[in-house]
């Protein structure tokens, strides 16, 4: 199937989002009500029945993820929660999970510049302007790493009006392959010599059970989502010359450190 033109934004076009979201405090608070709602097997009907509206009239109301505090606190209490514990809940929202075609991941490897492009523009959110400064990268270079990045569906320029929309959105985790094998030992890398420059470097060996072993590996996940979304929130509420990027290596391999055959003298 022929591929239409693609319109390449020019240099300094903004970056939007996956979709428009509601603000920042029910933000996910209607994707949290649609996930409970589905482990209690409960429908959009069970629910309209129990709230005494119409299926179509809650449909349309997680359509625009808008209602009053009082009705919220009515399906809250439907799912079994409390107000407050919802919004607990909604402040922890998933980690999306993304697989990158082949094509994709080759592209990006190949190409150290589309890759720079791609990292800042969906990971950083920089706008293209920006990327084209610091990144010491001509406009048409730019123009032309962003249609590459269109063709590849990594992002959607939009038409009419040259924006860019993002394809994930903010909290995202990409599958294993060889484009995450290949940052892992290339940024991996980087990050230890950062940290043994000064920065927080531990290394240690320890024996576990089985059971123990399982349980430290789901609550170092748990505690390194909760602290990914921590700074996620700081990032979107705070100056960025307040918020400095650090980079982060969590690493549990089996086996000693010292294994042989070792060489004597």
């Amino acid at each position: 199937m022929a591929r239409t033109e693609t319109k390449v934004p020019k240099n300094g076009t903004s970056v939007r989002r996956r979709a428009p979201r509601p603000g920042p405090v029910r933000m996910h608070v209607f994707d949290a009500l649609k996930h409970l709602l589905r482990v209690r097997g409960a429908t959009y009907r069970d629910l309209a029945r129990m709230l005494r509206m119409s299926e179509s009239g809650v449909k349309k109301m997680f359509a625009a993820e808008d209602c009053s505090l009082a009705r919220l606190e009515e399906i809250a209490q439907v799912v079994g929660f409390t107000l407050a514990e919802l919004f607990d809940v909604a402040a922890r929202p998933p980690i999306e999970h993304v697989e990158l075609s082949d094509e994709q991941q080759s592209a990006l490897l190949d190409s150290p510049v589309l890759l720079a492009v791609f990292w800042k523009l969906t990971v950083e959110l920089w706008s293209t302007k920006r990327i084209a400064t610091e990144l010491r990268l001509d406009a048409p270079t730019v123009r032309r790493a962003i249609a590459e990045l269109d063709r590849l569906d990594l992002i959607v320029l939009e038409q009419p009006g040259d924006r860019i929309r993002l394809r994930h959105g903010d909290l995202v985790r990409w599958t294993r392959g060889p484009l995450l094998d290949h940052l892992h030992a290339l940024w991996g890398r980087d990050v230890l010599d950062r940290a043994r420059a000064g920065g927080t470097f531990r290394l240690h060996q320890i024996r576990l059970r089985e059971e123990s072993h399982s349980e430290f590996v789901a609550e170092l996940s748990s505690f390194l989502d909760d602290w990914i979304r921590r700074a996620k929130a700081e990032a979107l509420t705070s100056l960025e010359s307040d918020t400095p990027p650090y980079g982060l290596l969590v690493a549990l391999g089996e086996g000693s450190f010292v294994r042989a055959p070792v060489r004597s003298r």
